[in-house]
C-alpha cells in the first residue's frame, strides 16, 4: 500500500489552505548540563612532569619497537608494569630526581607567573 492511497483515504481531496499551514517547531538541542568549561591561559606555566612521565620519556621507543601493532592503551599498561617493577628499586631514584627538580620549577615559574597577573 501506498503513502497516497492511505491519504488519499482518510483525507478525500483535501488541500490545506497556504494562510492556515502552520509552520512546525523546530527541534533545540537540550541545553547542556555542568559548567562552562574556562579557557585556559595560554601564559600559564606548564605543570610539572611525574617521574612516571619521565620515565616513560625514555622506553617509548623500544617499547613500541618490541610490541608492533599495540594501540596506545596496551603500550600504557606495559608502560604501567615496567613502572610498577622498579618503582622500589634504584632505578628508579634518576625519575624521581627529575620530578622534583620539575616540581621546583613549576613553583618558581607559578609565583613570577602570579604576581604578574597581580600586578595587572
Amino acid at each position: 500500500m501506498k503513502m497516497e492511497d492511505v491519504m488519499k483515504h482518510f483525507f478525500g481531496g483535501f488541500v490545506p489552505d497556504k494562510e492556515n499551514l502552520v509552520e512546525p517547531e523546530v527541534e533545540l538541542a537540550p541545553p547542556k548540563k555542568g559548567k562552562a568549561k574556562k579557557e585556559k591561559d595560554p601564559t600559564r606555566p606548564k605543570r610539572a612532569t611525574t617521574a612516571f612521565f619521565f620515565y616513560v620519556a625514555t622506553i617509548r621507543d623500544e617499547v613500541k619497537e618490541a610490541n608492533p601493532g599495540k594501540q596506545v592503551g596496551e603500550l600504557s599498561k606495559i608502560y604501567s608494569k615496567m613502572w610498577s617493577d622498579i618503582k622500589d628499586t634504584e632505578d628508579c631514584k634518576p625519575f624521581l630526581e627529575k620530578a622534583e627538580e620539575d616540581k621546583a620549577r613549576y613553583a618558581k615559574e607559578m609565583e613570577e607567573w602570579n604576581a604578574k597577573e597581580n600586578a595587572q
